[in-house]
């Protein structure tokens, strides 16, 4: 839910987006003072939600979680990071409170960032590195300030790596609120605000090991928020009709809740989707779970013998009795279908293997699983 008072921005859309395209939000609804809105895909694929709320802390509906993935890491600062406001001095308003559960803290100056970052480039880019690979469903970033101006929107980019931090996915684009969304003493006068970006298909990402945030200036000075543009916005692909912002948010917490990603070859259910490791989709293209050619030379010395019959056995589960898991190789014995597979491991199967059954110390013949 996105809720505002302001009735005056009835008619604005919204958008973020997730490697280029773009989300709307519809036409809002005014009912009673509180606007609720819902999210529409651009497209018919899966896409993230963001939900905002606002106002005190006990309006957000969420508070700061201290048992989150990332509790207590601190990230690494990257190239272009442009460090803190210089009123924000103490280490602990510094990369610890990103994740140390608090919020503000009596400082009234945590999580500060610096000012005037150049338009369009992000004042804080911070890397976090996951001791074990995740599966992520929700991303929460507070903001706020004692003085409830425009240092309590925000505008930021999430990007998820699982090969620790080589290759990033498309970026997801967050703008708090709407461009020209004003607070200051006079509109609105919110302490906090809070985004939380989940998936409509259930996880943003999967088998994560690091994730990486861009955070932008906010506003203008004077309370009022703006994307961080001059001109046309890439993320959206529209210009919000104002100059970049100079202002900084105060990031008070960020929250990553999520899942183990599912491990390849322990037999067990990790994730808790129900399938388990190479039957797991979360597992397709993983080492442990890629098939030798021909397939029935389970243990890849390059013959079809007693050995990998032994592995196919275990694995053997009869027509409609599933693939069995007590092998990660197990998927690989399910050939029907040309070797799309039918989801047992039965008679079929067994042909196929005997087709390419070569004896010890034999090479076995790549083409015997061709057809």
């Amino acid at each position: 839910m996105f809720t505002t008072r302001l009735g005056y921005i009835e008619d604005v859309l919204v958008e973020f987006s997730k490697g280029g395209e773009v989300m709307r939000m519809m036409k809002m609804a005014l009912t009673g003072g509180v606007l609720a809105v819902c999210l529409l895909p651009a497209s018919l694929s899966a896409e993230p939600r963001i939900v905002v709320t606002q106002g005190e802390e006990a309006d957000l509906g969420a508070t700061f979680s201290s048992i989150d993935l990332i509790q207590g890491l601190i990230p690494q600062a990257l190239p272009g990071d442009r460090g803190w406001h210089p009123v924000n001095t103490d280490p602990a308003d510094q990369l610890p409170a990103f994740t140390d559960g608090a919020g503000m803290r009596a400082t009234g100056l945590t999580g500060l960032l610096n000012d005037f970052p150049p338009a369009g480039e992000p004042t804080k880019l911070i890397r976090y590195d996951l001791p074990l690979p995740v599966d992520v469903e929700e991303v929460r970033v507070f903001t706020g300030n004692n003085n409830r101006d425009g240092r309590v929107f925000h505008t930021y980019t999430i990007a998820f790596s699982s090969d620790g931090g080589e290759t990033f996915s498309p970026e997801i684009y967050v703008q708090s609120h709407p461009s020209g969304t004003i607070n200051n003493t006079q509109f609105n006068q919110w302490r906090v605000v809070l985004s939380r970006v989940t998936d409509t298909s259930g996880r943003l990402a999967t088998r994560v090991n690091s994730i990486r945030f861009h955070f932008y200036a906010a506003d203008n000075s004077e309370g009022q928020t703006r994307d961080p543009f001059n001109g046309v916005n890439p993320y959206t692909g529209r210009d919000d009709g104002f100059n970049a912002p100079i202002s900084s948010p105060l990031i008070w917490e960020i929250d990553v809740f999520g899942v183990p990603s599912e491990i390849c070859d322990n037999g067990i259910d990790d994730d808790g989707d129900g399938d388990v490791d190479c039957l797991d989709s979360d597992c397709t293209g993983s080492s442990e779970c890629t098939c030798n050619d021909p397939f029935a030379d389970a243990d890849g010395d390059n013959d079809v013998d007693q050995s990998d019959f032994g592995i196919f056995q275990s694995c053997y589960g009869g027509e409609f009795g599933g693939i069995l898991t007590t092998s990660p190789y197990c998927h690989c014995f399910d050939r029907d279908y040309g070797g799309q597979g039918d989801g047992d491991v039965d008679m079929e199967d067994f042909n196929a293997f005997i087709a390419c059954l070569s004896g010890p110390m034999i090479p076995a013949d790549p083409a015997c699983d061709d057809n």
